[in-house]
């Protein structure tokens, strides 16, 4: 997908899981999974929530600057056209 078509939204599937560490004396920790739905159907694998959390920020980023710039063109061609008019 070219970065003149982002989409306008984006779909993930989250899963969150524990697992207990190697002898019982060890907290249970947690792990992380994320799916893009999409036609790739993408799968990531994260061992903390900071981190799935830092991908999911810089994925929607993207998105968010797709639409800055998107929003800043609008804003030129309405300048071109009211200086076109005067």
């Amino acid at each position: 997908m070219s970065d003149a078509t982002l989409p306008t939204y984006r779909s993930y599937l989250v899963r969150c899981w524990q697992e207990q560490g190697p002898t019982s004396n060890q907290a249970a920790v947690w792990h992380f999974s994320l799916m893009i739905i999409d036609e790739k159907r993408t799968h990531y694998g994260f061992s903390d929530l900071e981190a799935l959390v830092e991908f999911l920020q810089s994925e929607l980023a993207i998105t968010e600057l797709g639409k800055e710039v998107s929003d800043e063109l609008s804003e030129v061609n309405e300048t071109a056209d009211f200086d076109a008019k005067n």
